[in-house]
């Protein structure tokens, strides 16, 4: 008899550990969707799906619908849908717990808007680099002041030392998460857009800040609460900007992250969206605006707009301004002149959106 109570005893007490268990990530989850502003649910759903598993699914109800290379499947649909609903990966068991411990977590970008990424493995993807990339280095000086005269568009880098493995040769390197240095980065591009929005008659001013040599308790997970104060400071100087653009560079492989038009091959580029930033819907619409306009240019050149919101930064410091973007131009894989000149066709959209909005807003 005192062993069966046990027994009893002990399976209740298993059954109520799981089930609080359960209702623990469950809540943590509808926390999360909680936090900021978002659209409704069955919207939400519709954005993260492709064209093409729309187009798939309906020819499935639709006999005269036929659509080629069908992609439609039920285990990936369900999959999706699981995922989708519990923020788990069923083929990922530490995706139980990542979202209740720090560092676990590997960002999740939801499609918002495009038709390329049929699954996760087309999302932009920004690891954590090895701590022999982000070591103190002898960056070039930057005394970042802004030049004279008010500028209008403000480009900066929370993730300064992304660079390239075809830039990194002479230190041998050949691995992404290797491919950081404090001379040869992102700043590059950034200030190759500055200097081709200036010549455009758009004042520009890009920061060129070494996060992890001007901080000496440096930490990569940060790294968007440096670039904040970089773009208040700036501000506090300038005044505000009209336009703010966080560039970075993506981590997926090459084939992911390059279009080659005409013989040429251009570095693609990704937009994400902080989901957790409460007026994250006017970003959208800014970086759809150049979504449209580099695809009206040159099609292809940009592959999607996607929303981060669940865990992270989630804001990505755009609650800034709602003319703010986090750009990623390319990959680990790509060459500075690829990137150069998807950068030469990002500065001519820009340039234009800014004069279109003075004349419909007068003068700024």
């Amino acid at each position: 008899m005192n062993l069966l109570m046990l027994i009893k005893i002990y399976l209740t007490v298993t059954l109520l550990t799981v089930v609080l268990f359960v209702l623990t990530a469950f809540s943590g989850v509808f926390q999360d969707m909680m936090e900021s502003e978002r659209q409704p649910p069955l919207h939400n759903l519709v954005s993260a799906l492709s064209i093409d598993w729309l187009k798939a699914a309906l020819s499935n109800e639709l006999p005269g619908a036929s659509v080629r290379n069908q992609h439609f499947s039920w285990e990936r649909t369900v999959r999706f849908l699981f995922e989708w609903s519990t923020h788990l990966n069923p083929f990922e068991p530490k995706s139980l717990l990542a979202a209740g411990v720090p560092g676990m977590e590997r960002q999740q970008a939801v499609l918002l808007h495009g038709s390329v990424a049929e699954s996760t493995t087309d999302a932009p993807f920004d690891p954590t680099p090895s701590q022999k990339a982000i070591e103190p280095q002898q960056p070039k000086p930057d005394n970042g002041q802004v030049p004279n005269g008010k500028k209008k568009v403000l480009i900066y880098h929370s993730h300064n030392r992304e660079s390239w493995i075809p830039e990194l040769k002479h230190r041998n390197i050949t691995k992404p998460d290797l491919a950081f240095d404090a001379q040869v980065n992102i700043t590059l591009l950034g200030a190759r857009l500055a200097s081709l929005l200036e010549q455009k008659g758009v004042g520009a001013h890009s920061m060129k800040t070494d996060y992890p040599s001007s901080i000496s308790t440096f930490k990569y997970t940060k790294s968007y609460s440096y670039s904040l104060q970089t773009v208040q400071e700036a501000i506090a100087r300038n005044g505000d900007y009209d336009f703010y653009f966080d560039l970075h560079r993506d981590a997926q492989p090459r084939h992911k992250t390059t279009h080659v038009h005409n013989g040429q091959s251009y570095a693609q580029v990704y937009f994400i969206v902080g989901g957790k930033n409460p007026n994250w819907r006017k970003n959208y619409e800014f970086a759809k605006a150049i979504h449209a306009q580099l695809e009206a240019r040159m099609p292809g050149l940009s592959k999607s707009i996607y929303a981060k919101r669940s865990h992270g930064n989630g804001e990505y410091n755009q609650s800034v301004s709602p003319n703010s973007a986090l750009i990623e131009i390319g990959g680990p894989y790509n060459t500075l002149a690829e990137s150069y000149r998807t950068v030469a066709l990002l500065a001519e959209v820009i340039a234009e959106l800014y004069f279109d909005a003075k004349e419909v807003g007068g003068e700024q």
